[in-house]
């Protein structure tokens, strides 16, 4: 596709065509935001596994609310 553009790439990349180093940046990015989410539910999950377990486990719940809000922030 782009071999048969006469445009140079560095004349695409100020055309606004995106770059190699941008595309794997912005996979690099989806994978992170991907990679939160996952650990984000799986905090939540925990935490309400916690909530209905005897009250021995209790004690661990402002952690995990600590660690669920520290990544709910970062996303």
């Amino acid at each position: 596709m782009y071999s048969e553009c006469p445009v140079t790439p560095e004349l695409n990349a100020n055309l606004g065509y995106p770059t190699w180093e941008t595309l794997s940046e912005r996979v690099k990015m989806y994978k992170a935001l991907k990679d939160n989410e996952s650990a984000l539910r799986g905090k939540r999950e925990q935490k309400v596994r916690i909530e209905m377990s005897p009250k021995a486990d209790r004690a661990k719940i402002p952690t995990l609310e600590r660690e669920i809000s520290e990544v709910h922030n970062f996303l």
